[in-house]
């Protein structure tokens, strides 16, 4: 598995990066390997949203990074929003069950 972390402060007007955000999401979320592709809501900073990704493998992520909702997030962001943090991790991911 691979978990990707993003962190993006929207420009003026913010519904414009929400609208690109939300087709981003739609699309993504329905290729092939992905397990979860979802932006929040920061709670405590006004305009600020958390792309939160999971992917089956490395496959899976590359072919993200080849395709159309990825080459057209990139291509439109920068005007929409600024990148605030990112982060990336890989490795084995095992069912958990909280105790009781």
């Amino acid at each position: 598995m691979i978990v990707v972390v993003a962190v993006f402060d929207a420009k003026e007007p913010p519904e414009a990066f929400k609208k690109l955000a939300q087709r981003t999401m739609t699309a993504s979320a329905a290729e092939k390997g992905c397990v979860v592709y979802r932006f929040t809501a920061d709670l405590d900073v006004a305009n600020r949203f958390v792309l939160t990704e999971i992917w089956e493998d490395e496959a899976a992520l590359m072919g993200h990074f080849g395709g159309e909702a990825f080459t057209q997030f990139m291509a439109e962001m920068p005007v929409k929003a600024g990148i605030v943090s990112h982060v990336a991790l890989q490795g084995t991911m095992t069912p958990y069950t909280p105790p009781g």
